[in-house]
């Protein structure tokens, strides 16, 4: 293949010789990459000082190492996407590069990455992530493990269920509590509740109450398990003697301890009752029969849990066929039939009538060959056969049938490494009668290949243990292990690899699309003919071979999160096969994942298929059940277990430390020191004694032998963000203290709303500037919760542009434009550096958090890529105009500013938007309209037209073909020749804009015609254009206009207008009017760079409060001045009086924020929500159902998003959408499924209902409100 470009078109021309007339041209695809790759980290987040390590692996187009591929380009960048580290040339052994970071002990905070290069081209990237605060010291976390399963497979003639259900920790103590068995025949029809106790383990039948029917073969009941933890102290027998002694105390340790402890654990179980004790299946040897021919296939008999079903025995019936015959299920649960097909028959049916009792698979060896029987209707003289995998042409022959036959047996082909992971035969002949016949096969050959084992002998150690590790494997391959704790996989699995990314790999490298007109190219071959008709012995699908294995994709069991690693090695398999590693198993007690991968220069890569899982343990430690957030102010019980491994019972002790007082300890009165061990301990105590200071809270308890003990605190939080929980453990017996240390969220008790005013000003000597700023304070603000800040710059509040949600595309992308927005703008203001010759680290860090967000926001983005180059709203949704317009000339922005774009997609989504183009010149939305005003194409469809032409024209310097100009001219001019009927001052603006970068003949007419529907406020002279949405992107564009124009003293009144409107709120933005407002600032921000700066500003607010300060431009503090004050809010609003004298020009800003009791609060959307407590109030249910508010236009909402925040301790358990015309489209659950988000493509008049169902895991003894939202994702 020559080296060209993959973008070239390049054919394959076949043309005949010696006088045979033939031609014939077929287009070829391309693919320029032949290798690709994995990257492995030892975990997925890191703190300051953390070593990371990683590994990149390379593999070539056939899942090995590239044989002419010696040395690879790394890099780690940080957020800011500057390199920190570098190898130029990293060597590769065996296609693996090992490779560390240490992170700074003061490190640039967020989304790290490590790419890997070849040549110019950029192969993989991975992230990381270094956050400021991770959990320190580690002991076992695990969360109660509850499982409910039947003792045997449900039969409908047993009318009952018998089940086994076990409460256990991952470390496998067994708890002791209450069982409340809750049996559903029907989703809402509850057949019979039982309440038992449970010690670790309770097998018990449950017969119906209603006769179950199962009309079919199966039916599914639900079954709801809640189990409660048994308080130790309930079963001890004490009684509170000598009650007088502890009359200031007694009574709140019994409230607080016996009440609050017990945790909870809500399970729901399908169960499936089966009418018979085996299923049966009938795979055919092909999916059609051709009439005249035998027709070949096999009953497959398994049990409900997969086993082969052997010895079943009965008559076999075929309707039609008049075919019967008595038969018997093989070793493998097989039945073979062949059937006689006369030349009448269009369909069968067929029966089985079976008389007794019960699987199978049938495993080719890598020797073993591959049986098939070639059959055709018409007698064959020959065919040829070919062997495809990985794209490349394996085997192939052409076979001479001696004597002509409707059949032929081929067992010359053999399976090989070759043929991994998978292959396709592909069987062709002519016939007589001139017509091409052909059939293929898939064979799955991933049991191929490498192979790898990691076996360890015992499975529980004692910490600081020797383990022996064996490793079996290709003699001289590579062998890479990784040993972390599971619960790593429940915070990501993004940091490890596994089978699932070598399958990704292989079909990157190999895809093959279905062809529905030509479905011969559907097997990656193509056939051209001048005369013979093609003929297929198929449909459109594919068949697969019933006799291969098909290896199952592990899952791992969701785990707490804590962070810790144990094991990273690499090592050399000898000419054994084998190798033996002694390890030192960590001090730490947790549950262990050991993984690996093996690879070979000759049999490519494997990932071990089922990670070992060893367990270290303590003879003392601690588990804690903690919430993942609570809300402040809100008194919250944290839940911890002391597990004992001793065979006799010990005194052990548990500290809760107040870090940074940063919560009250809660629980007595008052602070003291008191013991009931020597009245108390024949009672067999559990408390025995309780120390309460400010500073820390002890329980000691007696723990039995072999068991554990629940030992709860109650507190009551302070601070908001995030706390540290800490807690120590200490026995009788003087072994080594353990610490366990967890970061809990804090909540605020109200949703907190932050608002902004704005305000350029420009002043000279004789011209002071003077103006009361009212503070907007809604009348449902919360007492003593405002928080005001004077600055003198817009986009300190960067932080705030990035809290739309990412559960779809188009918040992520106008989050990532903003940032990108907000760099331009800081870019556009360090002109003024030189004339203050002060570099302000603040602005800096700014700049560094910009470019750390668009970097995480673009990963996020190619989420919604399509392989056509378009973007869609949602995972593999169809591409839209709106938002690809919107990303690419997004991504050609940020080109600029970090490296990881590929360039190659913005031009493949700038080609997808040109095909698009009516013949017109029009543009229409292909996607979802989640933008109403700018994608219904209502008004002729200029506003998106003009749309997609300033995305073209704003990067025009990077198109030079004339086929694109012509598709520029062709908008434009469909645009200009409207512009005498465009009465809409959105669609105005944005074709005004367009006719101005175009240079368009008819742009001055258009820029006329857009000031004369502007409205201008008399006394301040703000210019602006005023429409029922939309008002701020309209005049952003406007003021784009002005300035593409020149008449930049004129647009100062716009500018002035835009920073009194331009709201950006830390919890909902009106995100692409604020995009378009900061492009338009950060334009004229880069025009008015003032050369001296010299004025006083005097503040005064509070009546008779008075703040003064002056700047220059030799002042360190000029670029900005943080001025907190501490605000007390009398009435509904505050006023704050701004007068500055002086010379210059500049901006400044209130940034304010309070807290707002939302309840009874409706604007644009109307909330019904109806809530059940059920199960003793352990399960909540909530019916949610919204509608847009029919005196609101247009009369659907954009894209909308329903939030239901749950009250402390409950978790989200499952969701169902209510309403069907109009379905929830995704929802995605945050904060350990404590808060979830549901997401409408738009909400209209009618209700949309989903009903969702929470379970509670913890109590709260005094529980804060929790609330229901509902949003318009562009309009909030």
């Amino acid at each position: 293949i020559p080296d060209i470009e993959p973008s070239t078109t390049t054919k394959l021309t076949i043309d005949g010789i010696d006088g045979f007339s033939f031609h014939q041209e077929v287009e070829l695809e391309h693919r320029s990459r032949s290798i690709s790759g994995l990257i492995q980290t030892d975990k997925p987040m890191y703190k300051p000082s953390d070593m990371v390590r990683f590994r990149v692996i390379v593999l070539d187009a056939e899942l090995k190492p590239p044989a002419n591929l010696t040395f690879i380009e790394v890099n780690i960048f940080n957020p800011e996407g500057k390199v920190v580290k570098k190898w130029n040339a990293a060597k590769l052994f065996i296609g693996v590069f090992e490779g560390d970071l240490q992170v700074p002990s003061t490190p640039m905070l967020g989304m790290w990455s490590i790419s890997m290069t070849v040549g110019e081209e950029q192969i993989i990237s991975k992230t990381f992530e270094v956050k400021g605060c991770l959990t320190s010291t580690i002991t076992v976390r695990s969360p109660i493990d509850l499982q409910v399963v039947p003792l045997m497979t449900p039969l409908v003639k047993h009318q009952g269920l018998h089940l086994t259900i076990a409460a256990k920790y991952d470390c496998g103590n067994y708890l002791d509590g209450l069982a409340k068995v809750e049996l559903y025949l029907n989703d809402d029809e509850l057949d019979q509740m039982q309440e038992f106790e449970v010690h670790g383990l309770s097998q018990k039948w449950f017969s119906f109450n209603e006769k179950l029917d199962v009309p079919d073969n199966q039916r599914n009941m639900r079954v709801t398990v809640t189990f409660i933890e048994q308080d130790t102290s309930k079963d001890t027998g004490y009684k509170w003697f000598n009650i007088y002694s502890l009359e200031e105390i007694g009574t709140m340790i019994t409230a607080s301890f016996v009440l609050l402890t017990d945790r909870t654990v809500i399970k729901d179980t399908e169960i499936t009752v089966y009418k018979y004790p085996y299923q049966v299946e009938l795979v055919k040897d092909r999916l059609q029969f051709r009439p005249g021919l035998p027709f070949k296939c096999a009953l497959q008999f398994r049990y409900h849990d997969g086993a082969p079903a052997k010895g079943i025995s009965g008559n076999v019936e075929v309707g039609w066929l008049g075919y019967e015959k008595a038969v018997m299920s093989d070793d493998t649960g097989l039945v073979k039939l062949e059937l006689p097909i006369n030349g009448s028959i269009e369909q069968f049916h067929l029966d089985m009538i079976m008389y007794t009792n019960l699987p199978s698979s049938y495993n080719m060896k890598p020797t073993e060959p591959i049986d098939l029987e070639v059959t055709c209707n018409k007698r064959m003289s020959f065919f040829v056969y070919y062997v495809i995998s990985k794209g490349k042409l394996i085997e192939s022959s052409f076979v001479k049938i001696r004597i002509p036959s409707t059949k032929h047996r081929l067992t010359q082909i053999k399976a090989s490494e070759k043929m991994f992971p998978k292959a396709k035969v592909v069987v062709v002949t002519v016939t007589k009668g001139d017509e091409f016949v052909w059939d293929s096969l898939d064979v799955d050959f991933s049991h191929l290949g490498n192979h790898f084992d990691i076996i360890v002998d015992e499975n529980v150690f004692k910490l600081g243990h020797e383990t022996v590790i064996k490793l079996k494997g290709r003699p001289g391959s590579y062998v890479g292990l990784a040993a972390y704790d599971k619960s790593l996989l429940d915070i990501s699995k993004h940091h490890d690899i596994f089978w699932k990314s070598i399958e990704e790999i292989f079909n990157r490298f190999h895809p093959i699309h279905a062809n529905d007109a030509d479905l011969f190219h559907s097997t990656g071959l193509f056939v051209r003919t001048n005369s013979y008709t093609v003929l297929s012995l198929r449909g459109s699908s594919e068949r697969s071979g019933y006799y291969i294995n098909r290896p199952d994709i592990m899952k791992f069991p969701v785990q707490s999160n804590f962070l810790d690693t144990w094991l990273w090695k690499n090592v050399t398999i000898g000419l054994t096969g084998t190798h033996q590693l002694n390890e030192t198993l960590p001090n730490t007690s947790a549950s262990w994942c050991l993984t690996g991968f093996t690879i070979d220069p000759k049999y490519g890569m494997r990932i071990v298929q089922k990670p070992v899982q060893i367990k270290t343990i303590l003879p003392f430690y601690i588990v804690e059940n903690l919430p993942y957030s609570i809300k402040r102010g809100e008194v919250t019980v944290l839940n911890f277990t002391l597990f004992s491994n001793f065979k006799e019972g010990c005194i052990g002790s548990v500290t809760l430390y107040n870090v940074a007082n940063e919560m009250e300890l809660v629980g007595l009165p008052t602070t003291g020191d008191y013991s009931l061990q020597d009245e108390c301990i024949t009672c067999e105590l559990v408390i025995l004694t309780c120390l309460l200071s400010e500073e820390s809270y002890t329980k000691s308890v007696v723990v039995p032998p072999n068991s554990g003990v629940s030992i709860s605190f109650l507190v009551k939080v302070r601070k908001l963000g995030e706390i540290t929980v800490r807690v120590k453990t200490s026995t009788e017996i003087g072994l080594k203290m353990e610490e366990l240390e967890k970061v809990v969220r804090v909540v605020p008790e109200n949703i907190l709303f932050n608002k902004t005013i704005s305000r350029i000003f420009t002043v000279e000597h004789a011209k002071p500037y003077f103006l009361n700023n009212t503070l907007d304070i809604t009348r449902n603000l919360i007492n003593n919760s405002l928080k005001v800040q004077f600055l003198l710059y817009l986009i300190d509040n960067v932080e705030n542009l990035l809290h739309t949600p990412k559960a779809f595309a188009a918040p992520t992308m106008i989050d990532f434009f903003s940032n990108i927005a907000v760099i331009e703008y800081l870019k556009s203001i360090d002109s003024t550096d030189k004339y203050f010759n002060v570099i302000d680290e603040a602005e800096k860090r700014l700049m560094q958090k910009a470019v750390a967000m668009i970097t995480t926001n673009y990963h996020e983005i190619m989420k919604y890529h399509n392989s056509d180059g378009s973007f869609g709203h949602w995972y593999n949704s169809k591409g839209s105009i709106f938002l690809t317009a919107l990303i690419a000339k997004s991504l050609r922005l940020a080109s600029k500013h970090i490296s990881v774009v590929d360039a190659n997609k913005i031009d493949k989504a700038f080609n997808w938007l040109a095909s698009k183009q009516h013949s017109s010149g029009r543009f229409d939305e292909m996607g979802e309209i989640t933008y109403q005003d700018l994608q219904d194409g209502s008004r002729n469809g200029v506003a998106l037209t003009s749309y997609v032409m300033i995305a073209f024209l704003e990067n025009s310097h990077s198109f030079k073909s004339d086929k694109v100009k012509s598709m520029i001219d062709k908008s434009v001019n469909y645009v200009a020749g409207l512009l005498p009927n465009i009465t809409d001052v959105y669609d105005l603006s944005m074709a005004t804009y367009a006719m101005l970068l175009h240079n368009h003949s008819n742009k001055a007419i258009a820029l006329n015609k857009l000031i004369h529907v502007s409205t201008v406020n008399e006394g301040s002279g703000e210019r602006y254009w005023p429409r029922e949405s939309g008002t701020v992107e309209t005049t952003a564009y406007g003021l784009l206009c002005y300035l593409q124009a020149k008449y930049y003293e004129d647009s100062i009144t716009m500018v002035i207008w835009l920073k009194n409107n331009l709201k950006i709120s830390s919890r909902f933005s009106n995100s692409h009017e604020i995009f378009v407002g900061l492009q338009a600032v950060a334009r004229i921000s880069s025009i008015f760079a003032p050369d001296r700066i010299d004025y006083v500003i005097n503040l005064h607010y509070m009546k008779n409060r008075t703040l003064h300060f002056r700047i220059t431009g030799q002042d360190e503090n000029t670029l900005r001045y943080n001025e907190e004050m501490g605000l007390t809010i009398h009435g509904a609003s505050e006023m704050i009086s701004v007068y500055i004298v002086g010379n210059g020009i500049g901006m400044y800003q209130f940034v304010y924020e309070c807290s707002v009791d939302i309840r009874n609060i409706a604007e644009g959307f109307i909330l019904n929500v109806e809530k059940e407590f059920t199960n003793s109030n352990n399960t909540l249910n909530l019916k949610v159902c919204t509608s847009y508010d029919p005196d609101m236009a247009p009369n659907r909402s954009n894209k909308a998003i329903v939030e239901v925040n749950f009250p402390s301790g409950f978790a989200v358990n499952k969701i169902e959408n209510v309403t069907i015309t109009n379905p929830v489209q995704s929802f995605e659950l945050l904060y350990n499924n404590t808060t979830m988000m549901v997401y409408y493509t738009s909400i209209g008049q009618e209700w949309s209902c989903f009903r969702v169902t929470a379970n509670r895991s913890l109590k709260a003894a005094f529980n804060r409100v929790a609330y229901v939202l509902v949003h318009d994702v562009y309009k909030p």
